[in-house]
């Protein structure tokens, strides 16, 4: 199954600044994660790990066994995992480690083929997915799961990193806080004859890839961006290429993935059975959250043309006029504060879809589903 980082890795900081302020924090969050890692067997979140480094094993009390060097499987069925290792029986490691089914099919027909690095093939279905799925971090020790996610997208990843999140806070909570800081940046991964750049706003890392003889770009678009982080006109540097938590309202992403979850939750609870419409839709965050959660198209309305331009599926426009805007959808999205500044705006939701999701990010906060 996946190994870590190839030995030739480097990285490059952006400038003393950066190093300064962003060093220390990565390299506590990964050491964190690390921890992490025997914590979940620990604890029977998981019955096994494979776990390298030994310092991170030393002092546990969990049977341990040798597979390679510095390298062990930890846990109840150490036994059965050093075993699959031993005969490089990936499907069998996977099921062991926890791993979703879909990505060890997904892993069996990429890195297990000699690819070297899946970055590639995770983008086939684009890269705005859910948190837990951006394993672009993992150059800097940093994500929310274990294994390498078919796509940027997939549900059980998803899942299962909303899980990890909840042990590890309980851990180190300021580690959780930088790993879901730096994978909200814009990142850019590339490769070429063998050799890959990762792009961070404040670090670029060096390292082995799988050869090719074209160019291959993946690029996942940010929703915040560090002070420290450098600027410039190219991805992922360009300040017209970012999307910040302050255009949806919300004081950091920290709050605004806060306010998303609420939403999704609410969703869940009535899940959409067509295309979707966001009215305030601010950059398209909340779309593409919507729209890799459930699986439906989802269309935006935004007043200011700067944000709207952030995203294809935005239309620049004021809600006042909706019904020249938009066609019949199945579930409308809208704050609370809509209702109450358009007093006629209920009247017009209700004509248009079959569900309202009203919201309020305010005091106090809630998302219900409502009939139309």
């Amino acid at each position: 199954m996946p190994t870590r980082s190839a030995e030739f890795t480097r990285r490059m900081w952006a400038s003393g600044a950066a190093r300064q302020a962003w060093d220390p924090r990565i390299h506590q969050a990964a050491e964190a994660w690390l921890r992490l890692e025997v914590e979940t067997v620990v604890t029977g979140f998981r019955s096994a790990g494979l776990i390298f480094g030994t310092r991170h094993v030393q002092g546990t009390r969990l049977a341990l066994v040798d597979v390679a060097p510095d390298r062990f499987a930890i846990g109840p069925r150490a036994a059965d995992l050093a075993e699959a290792y031993r005969c490089g029986d990936d499907e069998t490691i996977g099921a062991l480690l926890g791993f979703p089914s879909c990505c060890r099919e997904f892993y069996a027909a990429t890195w297990a083929q000699g690819t070297g690095d899946t970055t590639w093939q995770m983008a086939r279905e684009g890269t705005d997915g859910p948190l837990e799925c951006n394993i672009l971090g993992r150059w800097l020790g940093l994500r929310w799961v274990m294994h390498l996610p078919c796509s940027f997208t997939c549900p059980q990843s998803a899942a299962l990193g909303a899980a990890h999140r909840g042990l590890l806070r309980a851990i180190d909570r300021s580690a959780v806080e930088v790993i879901d800081e730096v994978l909200t940046w814009p990142i850019e991964w590339s490769a070429l004859h063998g050799a890959a750049e990762i792009r961070y706003p404040v670090v670029k890392v060096v390292t082995r890839t799988g050869y090719t003889t074209d160019k291959r770009i993946v690029q996942r678009r940010g929703t915040s961006y560090p002070p420290e982080g450098a600027r410039g006109l190219a991805f992922p540097y360009s300040a017209a290429e970012m999307r910040t938590p302050q255009e949806n309202g919300f004081p950091s992403s920290t709050t605004q993935d806060a306010g998303h979850a609420m939403i999704l939750d609410a969703l869940r609870r009535s899940p959409p059975h067509g295309a979707v419409l966001d009215l305030g839709a601010g950059n398209g965050l909340l779309m593409e959250r919507i729209a890799s959660t459930f699986l439906r198209p989802v269309y935006g309305i935004e007043v200011d043309a700067r944000k709207a331009a952030k995203h294809p599926g935005i239309r620049c426009g004021d809600v006042r006029a909706l019904e020249t805007l938009v066609n019949r959808v199945d579930t409308i999205v809208v704050s609370q504060r809509r209702f109450e500044e358009i007093p006629d705006l209920r009247a017009t939701v209700d004509r248009l879809a079959r569900q309202v999701l009203v919201y309020s990010y305010d005091d106090p906060r809630f998302a219900r589903v409502e009939a139309c």
